[in-house]
């Protein structure tokens, strides 16, 4: 699966506040810590945007981004690190479809998913 999630901020550039240029590379390091190794590849990252391979997830067709990101990340969530997975990640996430949620600063929002199936 091919998910791109854009970083929310107030404006449409943040090349002059470092501290959110280095969201992403937070972001990248909680995943590191908490997924699988081998279950995720990041495909693409700028300023505002991270796009991610995933190799398995449940049924994204969910009603909430709460419920989409859940389904996208918790089967690839390291056994050992799902109570801190569970602590921590809506913190990193839009989970709902309010303007407060989807306008605080440093949550990535999901933008796009394909899903691509290998047939052997």
């Amino acid at each position: 699966m091919y998910v791109r999630f854009s970083l929310s901020h107030g404006s449409t550039c943040n090349y002059f506040r470092p501290e959110e240029n280095e969201q992403n590379f937070r972001f990248m390091f909680f995943l590191h810590d908490h997924l699988v190794e081998g279950s995720y590849r990041s495909l693409y990252a700028d300023t505002d945007s991270i796009s991610l391979a995933t190799t398995r997830t449940a049924n994204v067709s969910m009603t909430t981004p709460e419920q989409e990101v859940e389904a996208i990340f918790e089967p690839i969530v390291r056994p050992e690190m799902l109570k801190s997975w569970d602590t921590n990640w809506r913190k990193w996430f839009v989970i709902d479809n309010s303007v407060e949620e989807r306008r605080n600063p440093g949550k990535l929002k999901r933008k796009t998913y394909y899903f691509q199936r290998c047939i052997d």
